[in-house]
């Protein structure tokens, strides 16, 4: 599936989250398939088409990053992460 996020005046449009958690696994099991993927294509650059925040990142060893500040990514770039690392758009 795809979601196209287009805004211009929202502080928080998606807060942090994780996705896809399999609530019929118990508590002390990992909720979570690590084989499954996400993409996220980019199409604007911090700077150029927006400003503040944008996508912030928690990455496989814990650090949180945000694209645009920490890695660098332009319109057109593909990252491709696993669905279940928190995430959200600011």
């Amino acid at each position: 599936c795809y979601r196209v996020i287009v805004t211009r005046t929202a502080q928080k449009w998606i807060d942090m989250h994780r996705d896809y958690l399999d609530r019929s696994v118990p508590l002390d099991r990992n909720r979570y398939d690590l084989s499954r993927l996400q993409a996220t294509l980019f199409l604007s650059e911090k700077g150029k088409d927006y400003e503040g925040t944008g996508m912030r990142f928690e990455r496989n060893d814990g650090r949180k990053i945000v694209f645009g500040d920490d890695v660098p990514i332009k319109a057109g770039d593909l990252v491709v992460w696993r669905y279940n690392n928190a995430h959200g758009i600011m």
